[in-house]
């Protein structure tokens, strides 16, 4: 990045005294300015999605919480809400890095701004000198604005990036606990079949139990009335 400076070279001016073409040069200057403006905006709306994605996570993650607590799940599911904090503390870093580049491109269009003011300034007071002097500024600033637009470029496009593959892990997990939480649920309605199955056995093993007792004790029976009847002969 090319330094903001007030040291012009006076003499490299003497090819921008045309008056029309330095109006020009402010105008375009201008143009750029705006076009800062809007990539500050892009960041601003680039951190509200961001603080939106952090708030829709955060819910996520105390509700995967919540059934973790309540449902009893075993310890893949503490394994994937460990990942998905880690995912969101991702997020609030990218957070973090595009709140920091967003207060440097502000510092950067004010500088800017205060040096176009500067300049204006100038030629309302010395027209003919200010077009001679200023010249070699004006083309600088036009470069350092140009090396801002594509950095900043840049830099939306890798931290973009970066968020969708957060995103898209995130919908992984999130896939993957739905999945564990009905396989839960499939292992709790076959437990409960099992036992009403055995209880059904027990039940059944008590009867038959209770019917062989009967039958012993009338065989029992049977034979002691034979027995008093040979004793009374």
């Amino acid at each position: 990045m090319v330094p903001l400076t007030d040291d012009v070279d006076y003499d490299a001016g003497e090819r921008f005294r045309n008056g029309p073409q330095h109006v020009q040069e402010i105008h375009t200057l201008k143009q750029k300015l705006i076009l800062a403006t809007q990539m500050e905006s892009e960041y601003l709306d680039e951190i509200e999605q961001l603080k939106s994605s952090l708030d829709s996570l955060r819910k996520q993650s105390e509700a995967n919480k919540d059934c973790v607590r309540n449902n009893e799940i075993g310890s893949g599911d503490d394994t994937l809400s460990c990942e998905m904090q880690k995912k969101i503390g991702e997020l609030e870093e990218v957070n973090a890095t595009l709140v920091i580049k967003l207060r440097i491109e502000r510092d950067m269009r004010t500088e800017l701004e205060e040096k176009l003011d500067a300049l204006n300034d100038a030629k309302s007071k010395q027209p003919s000198e200010e077009s001679r002097i200023n010249a070699i500024e004006i083309e600088s600033l036009n470069f350092q604005l140009e090396e801002l637009k594509e950095a900043h470029a840049n830099e939306i496009a890798c931290l973009t990036k970066r968020l969708k593959d957060v995103l898209d892990d995130l919908d992984e997990a999130r896939l993957q606990i739905a999945e564990i939480n009905a396989q839960s649920n499939s292992l709790r309605g076959e437990l409960a079949e099992t036992k009403a199955q055995l209880e059904g056995l027990e039940m059944q093993a008590y009867s038959i139990e209770g019917k062989r007792g009967n039958s012993l004790f009338s065989e029992v029976t049977f034979w002691w009335i034979c027995f008093e009847c040979n004793q009374c002969f």
